[in-house]
């Protein structure tokens, strides 16, 4: 399995693949990302809990940037189940790395 896992970041490091995957994934194959707009992001992200700082992982991280700014940014995991709350979980994390960098 881990073989795939690093088969598949190589993989979606490259902005075409990222793109067409996310077409056909994300956007029912309507061409709606552009290689040329695809960029790679941390795959690392901090956040803060009862006074500890926590980290935690995706496998594959990527910016969308129109006009020089980052409008979006993807964040894939892959999962051998389904957890539950999993993205509700993933939103709170990140929201919270957003809102400690907008306090600071």
């Amino acid at each position: 399995m881990a073989e795939k896992d690093i088969l598949e970041k190589v993989l979606m490091a490259h902005s075409d693949v990222f793109a067409d995957c996310g077409n056909a994934l994300v956007y029912s194959g309507r061409k709606r990302l552009k290689a040329e707009d695809v960029f790679p992001a941390p795959t690392e992200s901090f956040y803060r809990r009862k006074g500890k700082v926590h980290s935690q992982f995706e496998d594959v991280s990527a910016y969308l940037i129109k006009n020089g700014e980052i409008k979006l940014q993807f964040l894939i995991g892959n999962e051998t189940a389904l957890e539950g709350r999993q993205i509700l979980r993933k939103a709170s994390y990140q929201g919270g790395a957003y809102r400690g960098h907008a306090l600071h």
